[in-house]
């Protein structure tokens, strides 16, 4: 059977959000996941990466977490990595979804997990002190 274009970029747009959704799943607004607020406000800043489905994500937990009453502020198309993990490090974005692999193999290129508890389990002791995934 032979995809037409436009179909085959439906199934792609969709098997990439379904991934996406999934890596980036839970609730961030449950209270066990407390979210290190830099400085001393109380808003809560999402940063997104420079590409259209992370700033879809980035606000969809602007929006659950502003539905539970939490004050929000937005850095979308901040850029890579190299540009968002300093940014969580010092305090000037406090949350940004991620793909949980992609972010063990930058952190750790010698890395070998691939299956998503494995690559969860890795990450907890290689993220930079300081710094929590989420579920």
């Amino acid at each position: 059977m032979k995809l037409r274009p436009t179909r085959l970029g439906t199934v792609l747009v969709t098997l990439a959000l379904t991934l996406t959704l999934a890596a980036c799943g839970g609730d961030p607004t449950a209270k066990d996941n407390t979210v290190p607020v830099g400085g001393t406000s109380k808003t809560v800043i999402i940063g997104s990466a420079a590409f259209p489905e992370n700033e879809i994500i980035a606000e969809i937990y602007a929006q659950a977490l502003t539905a539970k009453g939490i004050d929000v502020s937005k850095r979308l198309n901040i850029g890579a990595r190299e540009v968002f993990i300093p940014a969580l490090r010092n305090g000037e974005i406090d949350l940004i979804p991620e793909y949980s692999g992609n972010l063990l193999t930058y952190l750790d290129p010698k890395a070998t997990a691939t299956a998503s508890e494995d690559v969860v389990k890795a990450l907890g002791t290689t993220v930079p002190k300081g710094l929590k995934v989420l579920e």
